[in-house]
This record gives structure tokens, sequence and C-alpha cells, in this order.
């Protein structure tokens, strides 16, 4: 994915569509991770747009919505909180999920 000169990590907001010929293949990765064929083949032949929304919250503290929107409408929203404290989550790709957000 390219991003425009003005984007920085203070504002990430946007739409950003993957650009497949610019990208190695995510099959050996996501085999790795145990996504299940079906979706491996999915996103192999599927084009992908993610749209971030970068935003403080009354404490200042930074989030990063994240949806990702594939071929044939298949969606998967993430929700970041950049306050480096262990969450945990259920990812519908991914499963139970443990991440760690912050700004490095």
């Amino acid at each position: 994915m390219a991003v425009p000169a003005n984007t920085t990590t203070q504002d990430l907001s946007g739409t950003y569509t993957m650009n497949k010929t610019l990208s190695d293949s995510s099959q050996a990765i996501l085999k790795m991770q145990n996504v299940p064929f079906i979706i491996r083949q999915a996103v192999q032949y599927s084009s992908i747009a993610v749209t971030l929304q970068q935003y403080a919250d009354g404490r200042g503290t930074v989030h990063v919505d994240q949806e990702q929107v594939s071929t044939g409408g298949v969606r998967n929203n993430e929700e970041r909180v950049l306050d480096n404290q262990v969450a945990l989550r259920e990812n519908k790709v991914w499963g139970k999920v443990r991440s760690r957000s912050r700004y490095a």
C-alpha cells in the first residue's frame, strides 16, 4: 500500500488499497498462522481496502480503528488503543488475539 506524502503517524486516517504487484505473497505467513486454506485462497484472489480512522479520546489517548473490506464485501474490524496495555479481543479471521499497541 502506498500512502499520500502528507500522511504521518500523527494522522493515518484514510482508505488504502493493497497493490499486490508491489507486495509479496501472504500465503506462507497465513499458513504459519493456521488460517484455513479456503480463507488463504480468498485472500490470494481478492482485492483488499483498509480504512483507518485515527483520533484522540477525551483523555488524549490515541485510537486507530481499522476496517478491512475484501472483494465480495467480506469485512473485518480492529480497534486499537495506543496505550501500551495488553488487550484481549476476538477477531473473526485470527480468533482470540492478545495485542499491545503504542507509538514506537
